[in-house]
């Protein structure tokens, strides 16, 4: 099971439900860009780099080179990727507001940095901690944030600014539901049964770890309304872990469960998590007349763009080669339809 519950009719294809002609184009050109993004052996360059230096001339080699200017910054580089990369996307499916699933979470995030600057013991809003890769732009919800009118956002941001806590502590967690719900909402009013199973992959897996990570501090989970999830899987920690090994296959899961029940240490969950996402994203890509290889190519884009700031980070720290390793994800190429 890749999911909990029944993809609604509403969002079943309006027309043949196994196959859609109109996505054949922008699932093969998004399958191309995928072949684009960082090999096996650049990975490893990068990763193996000893030094700066060494690490700004494996990059200039591979497709960020193309946005590495003169003065080698290797962080500009990765934020002009993934802009250029959003332009690229918008321009590919038939209806691009079913991107709007992506680019919201940076309006949420965005709106969050937003709110919470705007408290008394911050300094007040930068522009330097926006990401530019959602629907509105900085002076939109800044305007909105200071004026607490949120008319001309996206409904549901209008809505999350209007309802968010004064709580800075309970914002982070309140801005993920939100998200998740408008993620969710928007899948449901598309055609593409993928978006909502997509969009109920990831409310279950935050459901889940979420709750595990409040009952690790000793807080009551919170029940996310639009999860899958009853009341009574909140209760214990090993409820949740039972259902978390019922996404997908328990096997998956079998190695990170058994090191946190071991250790607490959330680590080896969270990278089961993303490693499932992305197994799964590859096996949905296969289908070319669905929205999945778009999304698939903006994952596999995002994590190498994290895999750079982290070699980045490691050199600038001196940290060794295998404690890299450690923290950066498995990679798109290894995992098998």
């Amino acid at each position: 099971m890749d999911h909990y519950g029944a993809v609604p009719n509403l969002a079943l294809d309006n027309k043949d439900p196994h196959f859609d002609a109109r996505y054949v184009y922008a699932g093969t050109a998004a399958y191309s860009m995928l072949g684009k993004l960082l090999s096996e052996t650049e990975r490893e360059r990068l990763i193996g780099a000893k030094s700066t230096a060494e690490l700004e001339g494996a990059l200039r080699e591979t497709f960020f080179g193309t946005y590495l200017g003169s003065a080698g910054d290797m962080n500009e580089a990765t934020s002009r990727a993934m802009a250029d990369a959003k332009k690229n996307l918008d321009r590919l499916p038939p209806n691009p507001h079913l991107l709007s699933v992506l680019w919201l979470r940076y309006d949420f995030y965005n709106l969050k940095i937003l709110i919470r600057h705007s408290h008394p013991e911050y300094d007040g809003a930068s522009e330097d901690s926006f990401i530019p890769l959602g629907l509105h732009s900085y002076a939109v919800l800044e305007r909105a944030v200071k004026s607490g009118n949120g008319a001309a956002l996206h409904h549901a941001l209008g809505a999350a600014l209007a309802d968010a806590p004064k709580d800075e502590a309970a914002l982070d967690t309140f801005m993920e539901i939100r998200y998740l719900e408008a993620a969710l909402q928007e899948a449901e009013e598309s055609d593409k049964p993928f978006m909502v199973r997509y969009t109920r992959l990831l409310i279950n897996l935050f459901a889940i770890l979420s709750a595990l990570r409040a009952r690790a501090r000793g807080e009551s989970p919170i029940h996310i309304a639009v999860s899958d999830l009853s009341p009574r899987d909140l209760q214990s920690p090993e409820g949740l872990l039972t259902r978390l090994s019922h996404i997908g296959f328990s096997r998956h899961w079998s190695n990170a469960i058994e090191r946190y029940r071991t250790t607490n240490d959330f680590a080896e969950l969270d990278r089961a998590a993303d490693d499932y996402l992305m197994q799964w994203l590859k096996r949905q890509s296969i289908m070319l007349d669905s929205p999945a290889p778009l999304f698939a190519y903006w994952h596999v884009l995002r994590e190498n763009v994290q895999l750079v700031r982290a070699a980045l980070s490691a050199r600038k720290v001196h940290m060794a080669e295998a404690a890299l390793r450690e923290i950066i994800r498995t990679s798109y190429n290894s995992y098998v339809y």
